[in-house]
């Protein structure tokens, strides 16, 4: 049976694989620039955090009896409610700290006063990097046993420090034992050298005798950084602020996201919310050595190219929800890609730093940063942006650019990979070109919202091209089909004649009208979607309980096809696809199996979660009123 997941997180702290059958996290990461990717701590076969009760000297155990459910659409909250003791507990990584909250809650619900025990295993085996695959780090393990007061920290160093985790009580009742394999651990120095490939082993309990009735709510404070001081400081500031007013102050802020994203349906509320969050803080983050935002496709392992950067999955799929939830954000999204990541437009997959990680030009990649460029300026009114460092060169280099991909004498323009990042026979795909169109008609706009008369001759120069791209689209890549003339997915343009029929969800001609190309009733599109749609095209799914599109590169239905369906006119659709697929716990993934709408490929995507929580927002949500600056 498939592990079912409850992630949470916030810029700094990421808990991927928060597990539903009894509340243990397998493994807790941070972003690191250092390394180029994630950090994790690991229990490796074990949990690294597994929570723990006693009442009396009996072990209640939680596998396979916890009931779940989110608060305020992000904060996975697990309850027991048995004799003789109730059970309730939250994860939460309140906003803008270096760290995270375990909240427990036990309720003597017998007519005798209990010894309650409740406590936190931590087992540490390994240091995990994450980027594509995930890998231990050589190096040494260190328990510091007393930290600048008399608490324990994790660290990790090759030979510096790297990353350290340390717990931080709420008062001075708790104890903290400590185990190597078997062996029971008496340190007796300030810190002692896990020197062997046992987990180490962090036991830390909190006791009370409750009455009958009575209620005990205490936290487990964890903080993180890249060393022990860091990270004894992190969890001793949450311990400060207290658990009451960390865990009220975090569902207050994502309250106020909540209320920019509304619909009139309660379950697509809280599926296009939790979606949101996750697209907020999986595909986007600050880095732990360097403090800067960044942007990758998943904070998740369990997403099979976690950790690295792709302009069309940040651009095109995060980025608008990014803006319609939260425009400041936005803003260091948008300022992290022109940044670090510009110099390389285009190109496959990058690392965080923003050096090439997979070669191998994209051409809806390339288009993807003026698209979004374009959508942010419209809803911020923020022309300043365009002075930012790289901002003004990126657009010249986009221009530039795309006259080295043009055919050398129609205006197509070549791709070496699809949306997918396949590659393929035929260099000029429709679809990527309908994105050139829509990235000249953007840049021309960018041009014309800031008002100068001197650049009057570059707007009209971009038009005229995007005009001369949308006709040679028309000319070249309109075709026969089964049911009369229909848009082909790619061309050879030194063939004549020679096309191919296919569509894929990263990059779908449904998307067309969407972007502005043409309207939803011009025919030709029209018999483009029926054939998507239809017995014709293999990878249709027609008929099957979770009926929509996929294509070769993951033969089954995609997530991002029911929002390009949605987005596409076909509401109903989509949202029969959306309220009954379980997709990943009710996260988006790549791929549903089409028989039973559980994940199939691409579990924890983080990008393609944002892309569903736009496209419901978009078309079903009530849109936010920016203030003209």
């Amino acid at each position: 049976m498939r592990e079912s997941y409850f992630p949470t997180g916030n810029e700094y702290v990421a808990l991927p694989t928060l597990r539903a059958r009894d509340g243990s996290v397998e493994q807790v990461n941070v972003l690191h620039m250092g390394v180029n990717g994630l950090l994790a701590f690991s229990g490796g076969s074990q949990p690294f955090l597994t929570p723990r009760i006693m009442v009396n000297d009996n072990e209640i155990l939680l596998e396979g009896r916890l009931s779940w459910e989110r608060q305020a659409d992000w904060l996975p909250k697990f309850q027991l409610k048995e004799e003789p003791l109730e059970l309730e507990g939250t994860y939460f990584c309140p906003p803008g700290e270096r760290g995270f909250v375990l909240s427990m809650k036990a309720t003597n619900v017998s007519l005798e006063t209990l010894y309650c025990g409740l406590a936190v295993d931590l087992s540490w085996a390994q240091l995990l990097h994450s980027i594509n695959v995930t890998k231990p780090l050589k190096g040494d393990r260190f328990l510091v046993s007393k930290t600048w007061e008399d608490m324990p920290a994790l660290e990790f160093r090759t030979p510096a420090p790297l990353l350290s985790i340390a717990p931080y009580p709420p008062d001075k009742s708790s104890r903290f034992f400590f185990r190597k394999g078997l062996q029971g651990l008496n340190p007796t120095g300030r810190e002692t050298l896990v020197d062997s490939p046992d987990n180490l082993l962090l036991h830390w309990l909190q006791s009370k005798d409750l009455k009958p009735g009575e209620t005990w709510q205490t936290y487990f404070y964890f903080g993180l950084g890249l060393d022990e001081i860091g990270a004894f400081a992190a969890a001793r500031e949450l311990q400060r602020a207290g658990g009451r007013t960390l865990r009220q102050e975090t569902v207050k802020w994502l309250e106020g996201k909540r209320r920019v994203t509304k619909t009139k349906d309660p379950q697509l509320d809280s599926l296009m919310n939790t979606n949101a969050f996750f697209n907020r803080f999986y595909a986007t983050g600050v880095t732990m050595d360097t403090e800067e935002t960044v942007c990758l496709t998943s904070r998740s392992p369990r997403y099979y190219v976690s950790g690295a950067y792709w302009d069309r999955d940040t651009l095109l799929w995060s980025f608008p929800s990014i803006l319609a939830l939260d425009t400041g954000w936005a803003k260091k999204v948008l300022g992290y890609a022109f940044g670090r990541q510009a110099a390389n437009f285009g190109v496959h997959s990058r690392y965080l730093s923003g050096a090439v990680l997979e070669p191998g030009f994209e051409l809806d990649e390339f288009c993807a940063p003026i698209m979004a460029l374009r959508s942010y300026l419209e809803m911020t009114k923020d022309m300043a942006f365009l002075n930012q460092p790289g901002v003004r060169d990126s657009l010249e280099r986009f221009e530039k650019g795309l006259v080295e991909k043009k055919h050398p004498k129609k205006d197509l323009y070549q791709t070496w990979l699809l949306p997918s990042d396949d590659p393929w026979p035929q260099r000029y795909v429709t679809y990527d070109n309908v994105l050139v169109w829509r990235a000249l008609m953007d840049l021309a706009q960018i041009y014309r919202m800031e008002k100068n008369k001197l650049l009057s001759s570059k707007i009209s120069r971009l038009l005229r091209q995007a005009n001369l791209v949308k006709a040679a689209i028309i000319r070249y890549c309109v075709v026969k089909g089964p049911n009369g003339r229909q848009f082909a997915w790619s061309v050879d343009l030194d063939q004549k004649g020679e096309h191919k029929l296919y569509d894929e969800p990263p990059g779908s001609l449904l998307l067309l009208p969407h972007y502005g190309f043409c309207k939803p009733t011009y025919p030709i599109w029209k018999r483009t979607r029926n054939w998507i749609y239809s017995a014709d095209y293999p990878h249709s799914f027609l008929g099957k309980p979770f009926e929509e599109v996929g294509c070769g590169h993951a033969p089954h239905p995609w997530v991002l096809a029911s929002v390009n369906s949605l987005l596409a006119g076909q509401k109903d659709r989509a949202l029969k696809f959306l309220k009954s697929a379980p997709m990943d716990n009710g996260l988006a993934c790549e791929s549903v199996d089409e028989n039973t709408g559980a994940v199939a490929t691409g579990a924890a995507f983080a990008t393609c979660a944002g892309f569903l929580a736009y496209g419901l927002w978009h078309v079903l949500g009530k849109k936010p009123k920016i203030k003209k600056r």
